[in-house]
């Protein structure tokens, strides 16, 4: 990581080199440590630091950005000559009025930064690893799995007087226990190191491993039913399945799949796809967006290939076919998951709705933020261009 003086001194040596009228520089940097083990045996232990800094320059209606990892002066002045040439390139964007003016706004501050010689000590690692694969030992099982810190840090200036630096620290301790033909899986992630739930995780994996010795096949009930993992985005790994045979080869497939868990749910034939997002200020206070009605063109339902696909599907805001009530319903109810699950900034919650009735599927955390994604053409619909949608992101998340 650089530090905060460093990143200043960046902006300023980018400063001199900027010939337009307004520029903002964002710079992203994170250090990594990962120990990875398998067979009980560490086998790898990596550590890298990347630094990226991003300039956007703007001329008029005119944007370039661009990006590099030299911070060195010179690298500096390719990244301006970079960017400068793309905007001079670029069409005029008819949304765009301007890069964000400095904001004098108060709000707590939290410490969210391990400092400690325990969260950079590979010794640690090595004592926890250890004490997971003495327990899987002694019960004949042997443990899979990595111990991962990262430090990131994040800061933003423009040539209008913003200017915000942010860092953070993740430990993530993932671990998987396997028997012949069975295993579990657990983890424990957090800020500070001293927080993790080492124990439960081991006891946990542990215990669900044993659980999935000598499994048995369920016959479910009425088809067809919707198969798709927990724990994945961008409905990768989904199976619509109309019979039990369906179902069984299904299982077959997914039995290597990285995917642990999947869920079984009854599929709502002939449902209105609809996704909603919200967006939150650092007072707690909502801005309310439209739902977005989702047409497959090239599936049955939205799936991987509708949503990534050229034309495989037609996303209309607000909704077409959803009376007002509903809708403001769905828009209302975006908010309420948002502060239920404690999410923070900004979600987006999907939706079925048949007969009239609605039907809760997922939020997305951290949903699609280019320009085309579902949460962004919501927001333009509310009269929130993409380029005041990542401002107020970053004013009210740091």
């Amino acid at each position: 990581m650089l530090d905060k003086e460093r990143c200043i001194q960046i902006y300023n040596d980018i400063k001199e080199f900027v010939k337009v009228p307004q520029f903002e520089v964002l710079i992203m940097g994170e250090d990594e440590s990962l120990t990875r083990y398998a067979n009980s045996i560490i086998h790898q232990n990596v550590r890298t630091s990347d630094t990226t800094v991003q300039l956007r320059v703007v001329s008029g209606k005119r944007i370039g950005v661009s990006s590099t990892n030299d911070t060195s002066k010179e690298g500096l002045a390719d990244l301006v000559k970079a960017s400068t040439e793309i905007m001079n390139s670029s069409e005029e964007d008819p949304d765009f009025s301007s890069l964000p003016e400095r904001k004098e706004i108060k709000y707590p501050q939290f410490d969210y930064f391990d400092s400690s010689a325990k969260f950079d000590s590979e010794d640690y690692k090595a004592d926890v690893i250890s004490e997971i694969c003495s327990k899987s030992k002694s019960k004949s099982l042997k443990a899979f799995g990595r111990f991962t810190t990262s430090k990131m840090e994040l800061f933003v200036g423009n040539s209008l007087g913003v200017e915000a630096y942010a860092k953070t620290s993740q430990v993530n301790l993932n671990v998987q226990i396997m028997g012949e033909g069975f295993s579990g899986f657990a983890q424990s992630t957090s800020k500070f190191i001293s927080d993790l739930e080492i124990e439960r995780a081991i006891n946990n994996a542990i215990e669900t491993c044993l659980m999935s010795k000598n499994p048995s096949f369920i016959e479910p009930g009425d088809y067809p039913v919707i198969l798709k993992p927990n724990n994945a985005g961008s409905s990768i790994g989904i199976y619509l399945i109309n019979s039990p045979k369906e179902l069984k080869n299904a299982l077959k497939k997914i039995a290597n799949s990285k995917f642990r868990y999947y869920l079984i749910q009854k599929y709502l034939e002939n449902s209105l796809e609809i996704s909603c997002g919200c967006l939150e200020d650092k007072n707690g206070n909502f801005i309310k967006l439209p739902p977005i009605e989702i047409i497959p063109k090239v599936s049955k339902f939205f799936n991987y290939q509708a949503k990534y696909s050229k034309s495989g599907s037609i996303e209309i805001t607000p909704p077409v076919n959803l009376n007002p009530k509903l809708s403001n319903k769905i828009s209302d109810l975006a908010c309420k998951i948002h502060q239920l699950l404690r999410c923070s900034s900004y979600s987006r919650s999907d939706f079925l709705i048949n007969n009239n009735e609605v039907y809760y599927l997922e939020t997305n955390t951290l949903p699609g933020m280019t320009a085309t994604s579902l949460l962004p053409k919501e927001a333009r619909a509310k009269g929130i261009d993409f380029s005041q949608l990542i401002d107020f992101i970053i004013q009210n998340e740091f």
